[in-house]
């Protein structure tokens, strides 16, 4: 997205002297591209921090890394083989792999400590407005790194009237905004038919023929949930009609099969019923088994409370025996 450094720097563009030999030059560049090398210019600041300790607090040793990157980056050489932002990232990643570490750094990185968190640097220094110029900055190492125009425009113009109808309405490298409501995304005008394909925010015809339009982002909620031509189940689905047919046109297809659904409905009713009298005929059965089985246990009921009474008798007749014999083994022979 567009901040107020993109803007005046864009509004620069068009402001430069005219070289020696009296032309003037576009120099737009991709502000994809110069966003993307401004964030790696900060994220190397961060991580240098994160190496040797500095906090955000610590200006003198923010500016220093920031002095030291900027001193780094001028040395950088084009590469032939490899575009400005790949070259960029390389020798950024050289550089804070080169910076000594604190001891305390080291130590809380062989114990997995997670307090220098990255992320958390780079939006303290964001939010305290650090390095305000980065965007200048990786303007101009596009124009000193990219001779052949792969991401800035090198085309020249005799007069400013003919630079500003090319900044204006030709370069491939001017900047646009987004047009589609809520989206506000910048992008060169060569990346305009990319992002417009990809935009979520872009209004489509609804794929499946609504004829409602609806944001890239919520095509596949809209498309499950609310257009009015999804496909949706039959109501008579569970009796047997697997038609889907769109939502809006129920209507029609319950006219249109009634009479299929009528039999679909007797079948349902005679299978039900045919269902209700096997149902029937397990429940007399059952109640016939219920009343043997009663009958069967009031049965042995009987026969128990009888083995009961002999078994007091056995007991009497076991009691008297004993005594009986007692009484014999007491008496003197």
């Amino acid at each position: 997205y567009m901040g107020e450094q993109s803007r005046t720097i864009m509004a620069d563009q068009g402001r430069q002297e005219p070289d020696e030999q009296g032309l003037l030059h576009c120099g737009m560049t991709d502000v994809t591209v110069q966003h993307v090398i401004a964030k790696e210019l900060l994220n190397s600041v961060a991580e240098v921090m994160i190496r040797q300790r500095i906090t955000v607090d610590d200006k003198e040793g923010c500016a220093r890394i920031q002095t030291q990157i900027e001193a780094h980056c001028t040395k950088i050489r084009a590469d032939p083989s490899k575009d400005v932002l790949n070259t960029v990232e390389t020798a950024l990643h050289t550089f804070v792999r080169g910076t000594s570490r604190s001891l305390i750094n080291i130590v809380s990185s062989l114990a997995g400590s997670k307090e220098n968190d990255v992320k958390t640097i780079l939006g303290l220094l964001e939010s305290s407005n650090f390095w305000p110029l980065r965007l200048q900055f990786a303007r101009n190492l596009i124009h000193r790194m990219d001779p052949n125009g792969v991401d800035h425009c090198t085309q020249t113009f005799y007069t400013r009237e003919l630079l500003e109808q090319h900044q204006t309405t030709e370069c491939s490298f001017r900047t646009l905004t987004c047009t589609h409501p809520g989206c506000g995304r910048c992008f060169a005008a060569r990346s305009a038919e990319n992002h417009d394909n990809v935009c979520e925010f872009k209004q489509l015809p609804c794929r499946l023929g609504c004829h409602e339009t609806v944001a890239r982002k919520s095509m596949e909620t809209h498309c499950r949930s609310y257009c009015v031509m999804r496909l949706i189940p039959c109501p008579f689905r569970e009796i047997g009609c697997l038609e889907e047919t769109p939502q809006c046109r129920l209507g029609d297809h319950l006219q249109d099969f009634v009479n299929e659904h009528l039999v679909l409905v007797m079948k349902a009713l005679l299978a039900q019923k045919k269902e209700t009298t096997h149902l029937h005929t397990q429940v007399v059965t059952l109640v016939g088994q219920v009343a043997a089985l009663s009958a069967t246990q009031d049965s042995l009921s009987t026969q128990i409370s009888t083995h009961h009474r002999e078994i007091g008798q056995l007991d009497k007749a076991l009691s008297k025996l004993t005594k009986t014999v007692q009484g014999s083994a007491a008496t003197p022979r």
